[in-house]
């Protein structure tokens, strides 16, 4: 099973998932520690006020679709895009220049496959990629601001949105489900299809954990099929 299935951002304890082998960086390699859905437009997402020290053409935000990763700057010009079927070590490359700090990598059970993270922020290896349905990597976040750069997803969507309000405006895509005991709540958004029959799709997961409180992390590309 792949990981884009079921990645609880920071709950690895209730989902576990196979990963196939990927090596890291060599430029950003550090100490080793550890629906039915309804398909719709992905949103261009709202632009964000920008730090007032923010530098001409350096990027303010990092926003996260069913189909990539981008780094935005201030004036809402994509400076750099991802996809998640481009190799992992370009992925993280690009990030650890936008946040000015290299990953703690970490190896995945007992697998070669090795994932990234910065403090909020994840890249999980589940290569090697292949278009249009298998992705090399996958990522997580878990706070709205990653090293000064605004995180958010499809319709300005942030880490900490009120979860209530989410749920109603994406009612045909949101599942609620107990938890080690405490309700969470999912939410697709951004969904895209894969090909013509509409059976397959990428999307953005939200999470809310309670599901009556705030967003509390959000996982790409979340897919409907394995």
């Amino acid at each position: 099973m792949k990981r884009t299935l079921l990645i609880m951002f920071g709950l690895v304890a209730a989902c576990t998932f196979t990963a196939c082998a990927a090596a890291p960086p060599a430029s950003t390699a550090v100490s080793t520690a550890t629906p039915t859905k309804a398909p719709t437009e992905t949103a261009t997402p709202s632009v964000t006020e920008p730090p007032a020290s923010a530098e001409a053409g350096a990027p303010t935000r990092i926003v996260i679709t069913a189909e990539t990763v981008s780094l935005v700057s201030a004036d809402d010009t994509r400076i750099e895009s991802f996809t998640y079927f481009q190799p992992t070590e370009s992925l993280v490359a690009g990030l650890t220049e936008a946040f000015g700090e290299a990953p703690t990598a970490s190896r995945y059970l007992d697998t070669d496959s090795i994932d990234y993270e910065w403090d909020g922020f994840k890249v999980l290896t589940d290569g090697p990629g292949n278009p249009p349905y298998a992705v090399a990597s996958v990522v997580g976040a878990s706070k709205s601001t990653v090293y000064g750069l605004t995180v958010e997803t499809v319709d300005g969507i942030h880490i900490g949105d009120d979860a209530a309000e989410l749920e109603a405006a994406h009612s045909d895509s949101a599942h609620r489900w107990m938890y080690q005991g405490v309700e969470r709540l999912d939410i697709s958004v951004g969904t895209v299809d894969l090909d013509s029959t509409g059976n397959k799709t990428f999307a953005v997961k939200i999470t809310a954990l309670p599901a009556d409180g705030e967003l509390t992390e959000f996982f790409a590309p979340h897919k409907n099929f394995e």
